[in-house]
């Protein structure tokens, strides 16, 4: 007792400093509901002149008397007519600490600097790593500058060094050539690549096969498949009803191709935010604008009858729109701010409407609960031209350059509007508004305006934020640990002298070009390190954030079957065009979202094109992807999961199309290698990992494979249809030595294929 008294005693002789002790309390409390964008009971605690002002019911504050001010009283639960603050279903009530320094502040006078108020937010985002403007640093000096091939190097070696770390040593070519081939195309190389690479002596022999590789068409494959989970990409809406979104993957051959030509970043922003906008507007630009619109749509409540849910539903749409765009671009979670001001970041929810001022003026095309697509023009030459001589896409559509009011919803509920608001981007992020574009005669050209401020190369956040996304892709985790957050709790960067000079570099030296950033990454040593462990060093750096390895990680479940394709001879690299439907268990089809109503007849050619072009059906995931930790379709996801369960093992190795691709993968052999059992293994090795088996493993494969030929000949005749993985419908082969041996090839195929080696890199 004698201790806390001496504790309360030393609290009230303590000067109460408020932005130290009081602002912080009123900002978790009370502002979510008394500050700029909503003032309830009239009263509003972010500003000093209007705090000591009072409300609708008088002074909240009075300075040296407890008693009078009814802000303490509130918040202790004192008030003459039972309430407290803040409601007990919102907010947690105020801890006895913190009630003691409200009362120590009001007794001290309720001191509140005249300046403290006006420049609070912006001081905040200023002094937060993300919202500082991007400048270049110098290069830092290092111990062993010969280790260091590219500027990329100089920054990773530095931090190693500083903590007395060393690099690994440099992967093999063997290794590193399967490396860079599922990294940039999402497919093993060849044996005859293999071989080409590893007996290349020249110098720039590496360099030669990166740029092979990133102008193949299949890079915008797999890369296009990275910007597809950002993007929340679906051929179908989601909820209850799941309808189609007609032509929707002309939105996802958009980004392929983009990809592929190397479209500049800038450009490739402007284009989805503003496609129909933009100087130069064309078919491609606005299929681009399918961006905005490819998120779930529910459409019962968008054509109920009841207006109320048309119009909540129409603000879940402009939601979708200003968090994704603010998320993927950005890194910032402005949806956060949709009821009130973030709790964590210094965006306001008017920052947040202003932003909904900006999609306000787009219109879904639908006719009731079915979406239509439109001619894929932008509106200018529609004026002049038969719109039936356009392909159809899949975009919002600007019907008129008088855009809607847009007000600031109290606590985001559709039947409270607040006050007006124009279109604007976060004030914390800019020292001075940029100027939005007057409308033309066709367009707002809001979003226009929204884009060219989002690429201009004073915005602080969109070249960190890409080029930490193109990191992450490459080595598993960004040098931002959270790559679509880079807000106040945003892990820091591991190495921010390397990401602010990669962004500085992308803008000004690449020219927005992410060919030239891929191509940066991979001719670095970092990214040419081999994967060996070091036991002391992972005590130093367990989770390898100062990269002194290649990082371990496992294949993307499209990369897991694209390979399986590939290896097999089976893959189909047609592209573009309407989605594929991949064969699914006939018990899934019957699930209660009735996807059988949806799912084409399996056609294995077309079934076996890359996995990029499966149809997604938002309630449907095909079981196979979906136990491979397939992304989340409904929302917008920065970095899949990666989990380790049982039924990704029975999936691989009993899996419907595991044993399809094993079998087609031994017929293969058969044709290619001979009736050899070891040209056959010997090929199988090098078709699914890259290299030749050791001789222990070649012995062992042997072994197998005439125990299994015996087991097969010993076996129920019944299996053979269902073991075969192939062509059920036949009728079952006799049980002869010649059938045993395929049947054997064909279980060793299935083996290498849950080989740990087949679905990690290295």
């Amino acid at each position: 007792m004698g201790t806390a008294t001496e504790n309360e005693s030393r609290q009230s002789a303590r000067i109460i400093d408020f932005e130290r002790d009081i602002r912080p309390i009123l900002r978790r409390h009370c502002y979510s509901c008394h500050s700029e964008d909503i003032q309830e009971g009239g009263l509003r605690l972010d500003r000093r002149d209007l705090a000591f002002a009072g409300g609708d019911r008088g002074q909240v504050i009075i300075p040296r008397n407890i008693q009078g001010s009814r802000l303490v009283q509130l918040v202790k639960g004192n008030d003459p007519c039972g309430r407290r603050m803040p409601p007990q279903n919102e907010g947690r009530p105020l801890s006895a600490t913190e009630i003691k320094l409200l009362e120590t502040w009001v007794d001290q006078g309720a001191t509140w600097p005249k300046n403290a108020t006006t420049l609070e937010e912006r001081g905040e985002a200023i002094q937060h790593w993300a919202f500082q403007p991007v400048r270049r640093p110098f290069l830092p000096k290092v111990n062993n500058p010969n280790w260091c091939e590219n500027p990329i190097d100089h920054f990773v070696l530095a931090g190693l060094e500083t903590r007395q770390l060393t690099p690994a040593v440099m992967a093999s070519r063997r290794k590193l050539v399967r490396r860079i081939y599922l990294d940039t195309v999402g497919i093993p190389p060849t044996p005859a690549s293999v071989k080409n690479f590893e007996n290349d002596a020249a110098p720039d022999a590496w360099e030669r096969l990166v740029d092979t590789l990133l102008s193949a068409p299949q890079m915008g494959e797999r890369w296009g498949r990275h910007w597809l989970d950002l993007v929340r990409y679906a051929d179908t809406n989601g909820y209850e009803g799941d309808g189609e979104k007609p032509f929707a993957w002309r939105y996802r051959d958009y980004v392929i191709d983009a990809i592929n030509k190397d479209k500049p970043y800038n450009d490739f922003v402007r284009e989805q935010v503003a496609g129909d906008e933009v100087t130069g507007a064309n078919v491609e630009s606005v299929l681009a604008t399918g961006f905005l619109r490819v998120g779930p749509w529910d459409a019962e409540r968008g054509a109920s009858v009841q207006p109320s849910e048309q119009i909540a539903e129409r603000y879940n749409q402009l939601d979708d729109m200003v968090s994704t765009t603010s998320v993927v671009f950005l890194g910032i979670t402005m949806g956060c701010a949709r009821c009130h001001d973030h709790k964590f970041d210094p965006f306001s929810a008017r920052d947040y409407y202003s932003l909904v001022s900006v999609f306000q003026p787009l219109t879904r095309p639908h006719k009731f609960r079915a979406e239509l697509a439109t001619p894929a023009a932008p509106p200018q030459w529609l004026k002049v031209k038969n719109a039936e001589t356009f392909p159809q896409g899949y975009f919002f559509r600007e019907l008129t350059p008088d855009p809607p009011d847009t007000h600031l919803l109290i606590r985001g509920n559709p039947n409270q509007p607040g006050p007006l608001v124009k279109p604007a981007v976060p004030a914390a992020l800019v020292d001075q508004q940029p100027a939005f574009l007057m409308p033309d005669n066709f367009t707002s050209r809001r979003r226009l305006s929204l884009a060219e401020w989002i690429v201009d190369e004073t915005n602080p956040l969109t070249a960190r934020v890409i080029v930490n996304r193109v990191w992450q892709s490459h080595f598993g985790h960004g040098l931002v640990r959270t790559p679509s957050d880079f807000g106040r709790r945003s892990a820091r960067p591991s190495h921010p002298r390397l990401l602010d000079w990669l962004a500085h570099w992308f803008m000004h030296e690449a020219n927005w070009s992410l060919k030239s950033l891929h191509r940066l990454v991979m001719t670095s040593n970092t990214y040419q390190m081999g994967t060996t462990w070091n036991a002391t060093y992972a005590e130093r750096d367990v989770d390898n954030l100062r990269l002194w390895h290649f990082p371990y990680h496992r294949l993307e479940m499209e990369v897991i079957r694209d390979s399986m394709l590939a290896v097999s001879g089976q893959l189909n690299l047609e592209m573009h065009g309407p989605s594929m439907f991949p064969k699914v268990p006939a018990d899934a089809t019957r699930s209660g979202y009735n996807p059988g109503n949806v799912w084409k007849p399996f056609d294995e050619r077309n079934a076996s094109r890359r996995t990029i072009y499966a149809y997604l059906k938002r309630t449907f995931i095909p079981p196979m992807f979906d136990v491979l930790d397939f992304c989340d379709t409904a929302r917008s996801v920065e970095r899949r999961a990666v989990s380790t369960v049982a039924p990704q093992a029975l999936t691989l190795l009993n899996g419907e199309f595991v044993n399809r691709q094993a079998y087609h993968f031994a017929q293969r052999l058969i044709r290619e290698a001979g009736p050899t059992p070891e040209k056959q293994i010997t090929y199988a090795y090098q078709l699914a990992l890259g290299r030749p088996p050791e001789q222990e493993e070649l012995e062992a494969t042997k072994d197998y494979l005439r125990i299994e030929t015996q087991n097969f000949l010993d076996g129920d005749q019944d299996t053979l249809r269902h073991e075969s993985g192939a062509h059920h419908n036949r009728p079952p082969e006799p049980r002869t030595a010649d059938t045993g041996r395929r049947w054997s090839l064909t279980q060793m195929c299935r083996v290498l294929f849950n080989l740990n080696e087949f679905v990690y890199t290295d």
